[in-house]
């Protein structure tokens, strides 16, 4: 049974990688490339978008080199790696290209709040202790910024009918 979902978690793991970086790098770059190098001629350049933009592309080979080199002998950390660094990156990179399209200091906060707790994520993936009161701090931080965006979001779920 152990070495069934150890199986499963690999091929979960990299099959999920192996798509996403063949969809943004054979898929979305090239098309995005050509806009991205006019932007700034148009005067319609914005460094927020092109650093979510950038942390979208640079995701899968991250993913990928941190999974190859680190962690290719410990499924569970893969799948961690995978559900609690890689894929809230993706989420919330696509949060902020297509659902905040201005900035306030409330989303700017939020988006903060996120990132933060995602990095903790990935400290404890590598077994990075940060001490007892910053890990708390930390992970209740994401904690309140995952309930407030669940509330934020609930408003614009359409009722059951």
């Amino acid at each position: 049974m152990k070495k069934t979902i150890s199986i499963l978690s690999h091929l979960f793991f990299w099959s999920w990688n192996l798509i996403f970086f063949s969809v943004i790098y054979f898929g979305a770059f090239p098309i995005l490339l050509e806009d991205w190098f006019k932007s700034p001629m148009r005067f319609d350049f914005n460094g927020s978008f092109i650093f979510f933009f950038l942390v979208l592309f640079l995701m899968p080979l991250l993913s990928l080199g941190l999974g190859f080199w680190k962690l290719r002998k410990d499924p569970k950390k893969l799948l961690m790696l995978l559900y609690g660094f890689e894929l809230p990156i993706l989420i919330l990179s696509f949060f902020r290209i297509f659902i905040l399209r201005e900035l306030t200091s409330a989303s700017v906060h939020l988006l903060f709040c996120l990132g933060i707790g995602i990095l903790v994520i990935l400290f404890f993936v590598f077994s990075i202790r940060l001490g007892k009161w910053a890990d708390l701090v930390f992970k209740s931080l994401l904690l309140w910024s995952g309930v407030w965006l669940t509330l934020f979001l609930v408003f614009f779920v359409p009722p059951g009918v």
